[in-house]
């Protein structure tokens, strides 16, 4: 076999992985889709996997309570800070509002002002 002959089977090897690469991306390119859109998230329905008591326990002792109730299509919420002598260290009232216009929900907190 000769310089010529090896250049020609290196170059027929080349053109046929070229072509069967071709071929590959055509057969497959039915099966490629563009992203598709998010699914819309059910906002209420994920705001129920809160409700309910939560504890946390904070490296010096004190505790995290909060007790979360279902309140129209939102939530209200007590919440606690409790030191290790069991004392209230810091404690808030929430209410979480679901809007439709916005997708979202809105906290009010007592206190706060036009919060009633």
């Amino acid at each position: 076999m000769n310089l010529s002959e090896i250049n020609k089977n290196t170059e027929m090897k080349k053109l046929t992985k070229l072509v069967l690469l071709s071929f590959l991306i055509l057969f497959n390119m039915n099966k490629i889709q563009a992203q598709t859109s998010e699914t819309k998230l059910e906002q209420v329905e994920l705001m129920k996997q809160f409700l309910g008591v939560w504890k946390a326990e904070f490296g010096d002792g004190s505790v995290f309570t909060s007790e979360n109730k279902q309140f129209g299509n939102g939530m209200s919420s007590n919440s606690q800070i409790i030191n290790n002598n069991g004392e209230v260290i810091e404690s808030v009232i929430q209410l979480f509002g679901y809007d439709k216009k916005t997708d979202n929900f809105t906290i009010c907190y007592k206190g706060q002002p036009n919060c009633e």
